[in-house]
């Protein structure tokens, strides 16, 4: 600093010590990434929208689910890859997160694949907020029920074949669990029985 005649009068000097946060920005940087592993190595489908419902981020389980690429979805809304028949609901349960009604929801639902075909999912959301308590962000954990529902299926129409063929047989026809229980029964045991 110039003194009154020219000359150099004192020289100041500010430190300041930056080690709180040098190590507040090295442990954010260290959550950051441990979020980033778990987030991209979950073995259920995870995705994060913004608040207009754009997904913003999305893990290789989520696209595997949908078959589809990351690309195809970033940018994309959640009700855009909800099958028409249950976009209303799944809008219906978004509202209910921003509005504060509800902290999360589950439903069982059917999300679109690329090729346009309906894949049953079963999904929990919720609404992350930010300091402020606006909405910042939802976080949605998407399970596969596509195995479940077609093992339903299955069982539904061996059920349903077993009964067709109990009622073609004219003898009284029945099967019993192991407690000894009717399980299956035609309509000639029933009518033999005098029951329904």
């Amino acid at each position: 600093v110039p003194d009154g005649a020219g000359g150099v009068g004192h020289v100041f000097t500010l430190l300041a010590d930056v080690t709180e946060q040098r190590a507040s920005r090295l442990a954010l940087q260290a959550s950051e990434e441990r979020f980033r592993c778990i987030f991209d190595q979950a073995a259920v489908g995870l995705a994060m929208a913004a608040p207009d419902g754009r997904f913003v981020r999305v893990n290789p389980r989520f696209c595997e689910i949908l078959d589809r690429d990351p690309a195809d979805l970033l940018g994309r809304t959640f009700v855009e890859i909800t099958h028409p028949d249950d976009r209303a609901a799944t809008e219906a349960m978004a509202a209910e997160l921003r509005t504060g009604t509800r902290a999360r929801y589950t439903m069982e639902k059917r999300n679109l694949r690329a090729d346009g075909t309906g894949t049953w999912v079963r999904v929990t959301a919720s609404l992350i907020r930010d300091g402020a308590g606006a909405p910042a962000n939802y976080l949605a954990l998407v399970e596969d029920l596509a195995p479940q529902k077609q093992a339903e299926r299955e069982a539904r129409w061996a059920r349903e074949q077993q009964a067709a063929l109990l009622d073609a047989l004219p003898d009284p026809t029945w099967r019993k669990d192991e407690d000894g229980r009717y399980v299956a029964a035609n309509e000639a045991l029933a009518r033999t029985l005098g029951v329904s």
